[in-house]
């Protein structure tokens, strides 16, 4: 468990440094659960829906679902839409 670990925090790292440089991304946070090597969280805000789209069809995010669903069990990412209160 430790090495798939280490490698998806490594691919996980190199998405971060990716996407932050994208066009329209305001923010990408990864974010660990305390106590859980295996529950991530990643909040992301992106400037407007095309943004968003061109982020979803990149490159690097598309290599980063490839290898990431050969170190992930389940059905990988959960999406949350959230709106300001």
């Amino acid at each position: 468990m430790k090495v798939l670990y280490a490698e998806f925090t490594a691919l996980l790292d190199d998405l971060t440094v990716d996407v932050r440089r994208d066009p329209g991304n305001l923010a990408f946070s990864p974010y660990r659960r305390s106590g859980s090597a295996n529950w991530y969280i990643v909040f992301e805000q992106y400037a407007d829906d095309d943004a968003f789209q061109a982020h979803v069809t990149a490159q690097h995010k598309v290599r980063f679902n490839t290898r990431r669903s050969s170190l992930v069990e389940g059905q990988g990412s959960v999406l949350s839409w959230l709106e300001p209160c």
